[in-house]
């Protein structure tokens, strides 16, 4: 009974050591295999003190009937007292190693339970980390395009606008050409003025020339036959300068032809030189447009690529928290 009673503690330890000596995942198998051996030392320890009080009983009751004992059964009798108290107490400890086993049975569960559910949402996590890295990526992918196409935009809209710009050097020369020929037609103009003026000089002339000349006509006849020759002379003169003022009249109708169409050509040169000048504004005004789209479109691009490297970090650093948590998270979960 005394070497029985030493194994207890040992026993004891043994079971209470358990949760040291193994990881949470295995303590719950380990648990079991102790309340087995402690329930089977259990039941030895029963039987040996239902033995033991059957005995003690025998000899209550014998001593009853008998009243006195012998003296050489006196170191038996408090044999089996002393052992029946051992035994108690051995029956305590072990329903208190039970308890506490027990107790240590169901830490364990929780801890498994809480181990289980750590699991789980370690593996939540990692599969939420996978889909953030996935949009993170997508976006990654979205902002490379995007800048892309506003690099492309910014292309076209330098090489728009260096083609506007050309545009508006061309305008500009063809509207310094109109107003050069503007101003020739102008002086064309002027020097037609002068031709009618001349001309009016001319008819003037003529008409002076025929009242000469029928002034000649009418002296010579006074004269009689000596003013014939005279009146023939009279009559040429006469002749010419009607020839002459019809001359300057067509010259004159001409002249005025000439003018209107010079004035009608002036007044649309003046207008397609105006009309120049506001396309060559308008040219401008959208060349400035360009420019401003240009600038911004540099100013997005250099947003978006600033952007782009940003996201890139944060998918390496949501790699490798994932990783970390893949790390943690056990083999069979």
């Amino acid at each position: 009974m005394k070497g029985f009673l030493t194994l207890a503690p040992g026993v004891i330890g043994a079971v209470a050591g358990l949760g040291i000596s193994f990881g949470l995942p295995d303590i719950g198998g380990f648990i079991g295999v102790a309340l087995a051996a402690v329930g089977g030392i259990a039941g030895v320890i029963w039987t040996q003190q239902r033995s033991q009080q059957a005995i003690a009983n025998a000899v209550m009751t014998w001593q009853a009937g008998r009243r006195d004992l012998p003296e050489w059964m006196a170191p038996m009798v408090d044999s089996l007292d002393e052992q029946s108290n051992a035994t108690q107490a051995a029956m305590m400890q072990f329903n208190q190693a039970q308890s506490r086993v027990s107790e240590v049975e169901n830490q364990a569960q929780a801890a498994q339970m809480a181990v289980d559910n750590i699991c789980n949402q370690l593996g939540g996590a990692s599969h939420s980390m996978t889909t953030l890295i996935a949009s993170l990526e997508s976006v990654s992918n979205e902002a490379r395009d995007t800048l892309e196409f506003a690099q492309a935009n910014r292309s076209d809209s330098s090489a728009q606008r260096e083609a506007l710009k050309e545009a508006v050097n061309q305008v500009r020369r063809i509207s310094g050409s109109t107003s050069q020929a503007l101003q020739e037609i102008q002086a064309l103009d002027t020097r037609s003025e002068k031709i009618q003026s001349v001309t009016r000089v001319i008819n003037d002339i003529a008409e002076q020339t025929g009242l000469l000349s029928l002034n000649a006509a009418i002296e010579a006849a006074r004269a009689g036959e000596q003013g014939r020759g005279f009146a023939v002379v009279a009559d040429e003169v006469r002749n010419l300068a009607g020839r002459t003022s019809h001359a300057t009249e067509e010259v004159n109708a001409i002249v005025e032809e000439m003018a209107k169409g010079t004035r009608t050509v002036v007044e649309q040169i003046g207008r397609l030189s105006s009309e120049v000048e506001d396309g060559s504004s308008k040219i401008e005004a959208i060349e400035g447009s360009l420019m401003t789209i240009g600038e911004r479109a540099a100013k997005v691009g250099e947003r978006l690529n600033g952007l782009m490297q940003e996201i890139q970090k944060q998918v390496a650093v949501v790699n490798d928290t994932s990783r970390t948590l893949d790390a943690l998270r056990p083999k069979n979960f």
